[in-house]
């Protein structure tokens, strides 16, 4: 605007000369009706130039304009207001007379010559490279001579062309010809090393000629790279076709296949409509009709290959696998298919046991082939159609050992993803990253197959009030804001089924994790909005998620190389296996350990379980582990329970020890001795709830009166020192005691009626000839013993103590025990 440099500028905003001018963040702000104002005050003289408007015009620095000026470069140039300004007719002058001498070229004008920048000829000069400088006028020049050695030094040997020339002669891009280079395309071509230049390559002429009129040979050509590329398919996968006739044509140059343009065109064309009548099919039996309609069925084999419909039809439709697994389905049923069209000369109806041996033994049937043909055969014999006098089933082989990853592995693996900040950054950047980080996190939380997490619900963001990245990047997430957006998704997931089994899923997050996990969740989902998608889990443009090793998981452990051999499988049955292992060495409830561990990973079947937990023992040999579970016997667990239950601080436990307890526990009370015993503990306990309802019910008035009476005195019961809840009215008229009665509010004195209670039932069970009379004692012994129980917890042992000998109380007891224990 003014062109004057920033330090004059700057000394006039200090001086005042700008209205208005104010310091931003260490950095002036001059309003720019001040500018206008100033510039109009200072009446530039007519045809005059400011420094900034010269170096403009000569495309030199404001600074070499200052010291032409000094030099006395233009004439009439003075002082205006602190600043240089200069007659325009002098600049003019100095444009005319600053063509370069004869036998000199200007820094740009060697730069043109050269084809390269002017920065690279000021480089070339200063390391003396690039030598004949001189200055003429304040300006530097370049011998001429000079140039043409540099040129000469740095041309190709005779008969060779540069990479840039020959891209000239072959209409192509620098990077193409050092491509076709480095795949061999020119023979010879070498590279050439130039001193402060990278090694470029050279090309014989000669190559480049061969090469020139191979290309217009093959002008009527185009690889397979091209027609992958339109298709979206790899090259191999093009070239097996060329190679097996499918697309016909095809011939090898230079150790590639060609096709014709217009058999390319023709395939391409095909392929595309082909994809589209395949995009509009509704599911996977559309896709089986479909691609069984391009088959060519031999006349005879026209019922068999009915059979064969009806067949994938009901094995389709009774799949509950995710539209992945069943669209992979239904093509490997029609390849199947074709290998039995090679094989089958007759129906399969009437074909006997030795020709279906044939079929089996052929090297040409796979696995899931012989699989197939054998669920097929069923079917037929199911329908009354076959007979056959063998039956044939594919067993797999016993798996002796299945791969884990041991503790230190697995703990790395947790740790790398629960790193929020080593990872948010990227997963910000890239959908792709963001998706692969949850799938394998989804891995060390729960046993999810890879199925079942593509299918993971979208995401309220709603629930966390964050909307965009950079509120992300701005405030992370709060653990209550990580917690809301994790109980949103455990609603969800409820109600969602494992695809494979049908079994409820389940969403469960560690503590360390909760913040981890909502974290990559929320990043998902905002890439899942931005893009517009369906899905919250998808990779690129796939219609189906596949995280394929070398693009995806690699990418992602980048940072920890030693962590790429990642397997889905392997880590599911690591966790499962360190998961059961935790519970049953920890002090819960180990002996549901393995009905956890088949909750987590969504099975309907133990058998499913076995086969991921490994077994990792530590109580030793498996003769010693069975042994100790013959001798606990078949409700060992439950007496196991029960130990643990009643000693809850103690240590653990080895074995043999716990073994010992547990038989002498079932001397002392069988399982339905134990099954009574809980009945009654239930009983109470309901008769606790109920009385706690009815209390519950009343105001507070009410409830107020109720307590100002019982401590008063004024509601007795029958017996002394015990006040009753629904005095007047007794709810057990015809009861002698009020001891067995849930409404009876006992005093510490009690404990003496207690007492006789006790000796008289005592005496009643030993002495009765009637089991009635025993049964019905027996009821209210516990009732009592369970009200002195209450008694020991709320006043101490030793207290009670002085009421009722305790130990003469269980010797006689023990005196009873087996006509307590009478099962009736």
């Amino acid at each position: 605007k003014l062109g004057i440099g920033y330090r004059s500028l700057l000394r006039l905003v200090k001086n005042g000369a700008f209205t208005g001018a104010i310091k931003v963040l260490g950095s002036w702000q001059i309003p720019l009706k001040s500018v206008e104002d100033y510039k109009a005050l200072l009446n530039m003289p007519d045809e005059y130039l400011t420094i900034a408007e010269i170096a403009e015009r000569l495309n030199l620095s404001e600074l070499w304009v200052g010291r032409l000026i000094k030099r006395g470069t233009f004439a009439g140039a003075k002082k205006h207001r602190g600043s240089w300004i200069v007659p325009s007719m002098s600049v003019q002058e100095y444009i005319q007379s600053s063509s370069s001498p004869e036998g000199f070229l200007s820094f740009p004008e060697a730069a043109e010559y050269l084809s390269v920048s002017e920065s690279w000829i000021r480089k070339l000069v200063l390391r003396n490279i690039l030598s004949g400088v001189e200055v003429i006028n304040g300006v530097r020049y370049i011998r001429i001579e000079c140039v043409d050695e540099y040129l000469l030094s740095i041309s190709p040997p005779e008969g060779y062309l540069s990479a840039d020339q020959a891209a000239q002669v072959l209409s192509l891009s620098k990077a193409n010809i050092s491509s076709l280079a480095n795949e061999g395309a020119f023979t010879g071509a070498k590279k050439q090393k130039i001193p402060y230049h990278h090694a470029g390559w050279i090309i014989p002429i000669e190559s480049i000629n061969q090469f020139k009129e191979s290309q217009s040979f093959l002008s009527d050509y185009v690889p397979p790279t091209d027609i992958a590329a339109s298709l979206g398919v790899s090259k191999k996968w093009v070239s097996e076709l060329i190679r097996e006739g499918v697309i016909p044509g095809g011939i090898k140059h230079n150790n590639e296949w060609m096709v014709p343009s217009d058999e390319s065109i023709k395939h391409i064309e095909k392929e595309r409509n082909r994809k589209q009548e395949l995009a509009e099919l509704s599911g996977p039996i559309d896709l089986f009709e479909y691609r069984l309609a391009e088959l060519e069925v031999p006349d005879t084999l026209q019922k068999t290959v009915d059979l064969y419909r009806e067949f994938v039809i009901l094995k389709i439709n009774s799949s509950h696998g995710n539209s992945k697994t069943i669209h992979n389905k239904a093509l490997e049923y029609i390849s199947t298919l074709k290998r039995l069209f090679r094989l089958l000369k007759t129906e399969v109806f009437l074909m006997n046991a030795e020709q279906l041996e044939t079929i089996f033994r052929n090297p040409g049937m796979g696995i899931r082939d012989k699989s197939t043909f054998i669920y097929f055969l069923e079917y037929c014999t199911g329908k009354g159609l076959c007979s056959f006098s063998k039956s044939y089933a594919i067993t797999s082989l016993p798996i002796e050992e299945r791969e884990m990853y041991s503790p230190e592995q697995f703990l790395a693996y947790y740790s790398y993803v629960r790193d929020v900040d080593l990872h948010i950054e990227q997963a910000i950047q890239s959908r792709d990253y963001a998706v692969t980080w949850l799938y394998v996190l989804m891995h060390v939380i729960d046993a999810w197959r890879p199925s079942d997490i593509i299918k993971l619900p979208n995401i309220e963001l709603e629930v966390c009030n964050l909307q965009t990245f950079d509120q992300l990047r701005e405030t992370k997430l709060s653990k209550e804001q990580a917690q809301a957006v994790i109980n949103h998704l455990y609603k969800r997931v409820e109600r969602m089924y494992i695809s494979k089994t049908g079994a409820l899923g389940h969403f469960l997050v560690n503590q360390d994790m909760i913040v981890p996990t909502a974290t990559v969740l929320v990043i998902t989902e905002i890439h899942r909005r931005m893009q517009g998608d369906q899905q919250l889990l998808r990779l690129g443009q796939r219609r189906f998620v596949h995280f394929e090793k070398e693009t995806y998981i690699r990418l992602f452990f980048d940072k920890r190389p030693d962590l790429v051999d990642f397997q889905s499988r392997k880590m599911n049955r690591t966790l499962l296996t360190y998961f059961f292992y935790s519970v049953v060495e920890g002090k819960g409830s180990a002996d549901i350990a393995y009905e956890l561990s088949q909750r987590m990973r969504g099975h309907t079947d133990k058998n499913s379980t076995a086969t991921y937990i490994q077994a990792v023992n530590k109580d030793g040999s498996i003769e010693r582990v069975s042994l100790n579970l013959f001798n606990r016997g078949h409700f060992g667990w439950l007496y196991h329970h029960l130990i643990r239950l009643s000693m809850p601080n103690a240590p653990q436990l080895e074995v043999e020890q716990s073994t010992a307890l547990i038989e002498q526990f079932r001397k002392e009370l069988s399982p339905y001795q134990l099954e009574q015993l809980g009945q009654f503990l239930v009983r109470q306990q309901q008769s606790k709830h109920s009385l706690a309802l009815q209390l519950s019910n009343l105001t507070e008035t009410e409830l107020m009166t109720l307590l100002h009476k019982i401590y008063k005195g004024e509601m007795p019961a029958k017996l002394q020192h015990v006040q009753c809840l629904t005095f007047p009215s007794c709810t057990s008229p015809t009861a002698t005691t009020c001891l067995h009665c849930e409404n009876a509010i006992p005093k510490i004195y009690i404990l003496i009626s207690i007492h006789h209670e006790l000796d008289r039932l005592i005496v009643s069970i030993k002495n009765t000839k009637y089991p009635a009379v025993r049964v019905r004692d027996r009821k209210f012994l516990f009732q009592i013993l369970d009200l002195l129980s209450q008694a020991i917890q709320q006043f101490g042992k030793t207290y009670v103590q002085t009421f009722i000998d305790l130990n003469n109380l269980k010797e006689k007891m023990i005196a009873i025990q087996n006509l307590i224990s009478e099962e009736v």
